[in-house]
C-alpha cells in the first residue's frame, strides 16, 4: 500500500500539531506501506526551504509556488464563493496528475484553506480528513459571545463535512461529537475519533524522590493564545495564593512581555523561553499544570506530562477533551479547586506518586503511537 500525505510546509515542523502527527505516524508505518509526504507554503511568514524534515526514507515532493495565505479575505472567499487563485488551481491538477500512483490521500491542511472542498474531486483515489481538531469548537472557546468569526468557523466546518471524504479523523472526543452534529446524515459515519498518540520511548516514569523544593510546571508556545491565556490564569490566579517555596515553571518559546515581566513580581516563577529537552522538565517537576481556558483538543502536552509520570491538575476545557477523564488527571472547575489541590498533593508525597504511576499506566495501555497507527491504518478500508 502506498500513501500520499499532503499539507503546509509546517509540516515538517514538529512542533506543531500537524507535524507531529505526520512524524510520528511515518515512523511507525508497517513496512508492507510507504508514503509520501507533498508539502505547500500557504503562509508568508513561512521561511522553511526544500526540506529533509522526515525520518526514514520518505520521499518528498514540494509543490513550489505559494498558495494563498489564509487570511480572513482567503478564508471569506473560500467560505462564501467557489473561486479558485491559479495556484490552488495548479496545485489541484498536481494532485489529479499524481494521485493514480497511490491508493490512499491523507490531507493534514486547515479546514479554512479553499483546498479543502475540493481535494476529494480532484484525486482520483480516497482522500482522508486528518482535521485534528473543530475550529468551530476552537472559535467558540476563544470568544465568550458568538461573532462573526465563530459563524464563519460553523459554516467552512459545515462545508468540509459535506465533501465526500473517505473519513473525516478528529484527535478529540468533545470535537468528534461536535463534528458528528454539524456533518449531515449520509456524512456522520465517515466521522471518526482517533486520539492522538505518544512515543512511549521518549517519555516515560522515572523514579521522584522527595525535593527540599516543590515544582509545578506548564509549558508550550507561548504566543499561542491558549498557552497565552493559561499562563496569565497561573500568574493571576495561582501564584499569589501559594508560598514562595512552590517553584512555577513555564516553559517554552516565545514567553509574552507580561509573562516575563511577572518574574519580578513572584522570586518563584522561572520563564524558561524554549527547551530543548521537555523530558527533563517533566521529570523535575512533582505536578503539572493545564488550566485552559480556551482552544479545543487534546494538548500533546498533558500526554507527555502523563507518559512521564507526572500528575495533571486540567481545567475542565482541558478535561474534557476526553471521553472520560483519564486516571492520572484531576479536573480542576475553579480556582479554589486547583489551590486546594496543589496543596493536597504537594503535602501528599504517596497519592502523588499513585496518582503519576496511574498516568503513566494509561499512556502505555491506550496511547502509545504504534497503537493509534493499527487504528489509523485499520481506517484505510
Amino acid at each position: 500500500m502506498k500513501l500520499l500525505f499532503v499539507g503546509p510546509a509546517l509540516l515538517g515542523d514538529y512542533s506543531t500539531g500537524p507535524g507531529y502527527i505526520l512524524n510520528n505516524t511515518l515512523n511507525t508505518l508497517p513496512d508492507h506501506i510507504t508514503a509520501e509526504v507533498m508539502v505547500f507554503r500557504n503562509n508568508t511568514v513561512d521561511k522553511s526551504e526544500k526540506a529533509t524534515f522526515f525520518k526514514g526514507n520518505i520521499k518528498q515532493v514540494v509543490f513550489e509556488s505559494q498558495l494563498a495565505p489564509l487570511t480572513s479575505f482567503n478564508i471569506l472567499r473560500a467560505t462564501f464563493t467557489s473561486k479558485l487563485v491559479v495556484e490552488e488551481q495548479l496545485f489541484l491538477h498536481k494532485i489529479e496528475e499524481i494521485t493514480p500512483n497511490f491508493q490512499y490521500v491523507i490531507w493534514l491542511g486547515s479546514p479554512y484553506d479553499p483546498i479543502s472542498t475540493y481535494l476529494p474531486k480532484y484525486s482520483r483515489v480516497p482522500v482522508l480528513f486528518h482535521i485534528s481538531d473543530s475550529i468551530f469548537l476552537f472559535e467558540q472557546r476563544r470568544k465568550k459571545i458568538f461573532n462573526t468569526r465563530i459563524l464563519i468557523a460553523k459554516l467552512r466546518e459545515k462545508q468540509v463535512l459535506k465533501t465526500k471524504y473517505h473519513k473525516f479523523i478528529y484527535v478529540s472526543h468533545e470535537d468528534y461529537l461536535l463534528a458528528k452534529g454539524l456533518a449531515p446524515a449520509e456524512m456522520k459515519m465517515r466521522v471518526v475519533l482517533l486520539p492522538i498518540g505518544i512515543d512511549i520511548h521518549m517519555y516515560f516514569p522515572v523514579e521522584r524522590q522527595k525535593r527540599n523544593r516543590f515544582v509545578l510546571l506548564f509549558s508550550g508556545n507561548l504566543s499561542y493564545k491558549p498557552n497565552e491565556d493559561a499562563s496569565k490564569f497561573i500568574i493571576s490566579q495561582i501564584l499569589p495564593q501559594i508560598p514562595v517555596d512552590f517553584e512555577v515553571r513555564i516553559a517554552g518559546r516565545n514567553p509574552t512581555q507580561a509573562i516575563i515581566e511577572a518574574k519580578k513580581r513572584y522570586p518563584n516563577l522561572v520563564v524558561t523561553g524554549e527547551v530543548d529537552d521537555m523530558k527533563t522538565e517533566y521529570d523535575n517537576a512533582d505536578l503539572y499544570l493545564a488550566p485552559m481556558v480556551s482552544a479545543a483538543g487534546i494538548k500533546i502536552k498533558i500526554l507527555e506530562a502523563m507518559a512521564c509520570g507526572l500528575p495533571v491538575l486540567a481545567s475542565k476545557i482541558a478535561a474534557d477533551a476526553f471521553a472520560v477523564t483519564p486516571h492520572g488527571i484531576v479536573r480542576c472547575t475553579s480556582v479554589s479547586d486547583f489551590i486546594a489541590n496543589i496543596f493536597h498533593y504537594a503535602s501528599n508525597h504517596e497519592d502523588r506518586m499513585k496518582l503519576g504511576g496511574l498516568a503513566a499506566s494509561f499512556i502505555k495501555a491506550d496511547w502509545a503511537w504504534q497503537v493509534r497507527t493499527n487504528k489509523f491504518i485499520s481506517y484505510l478500508k
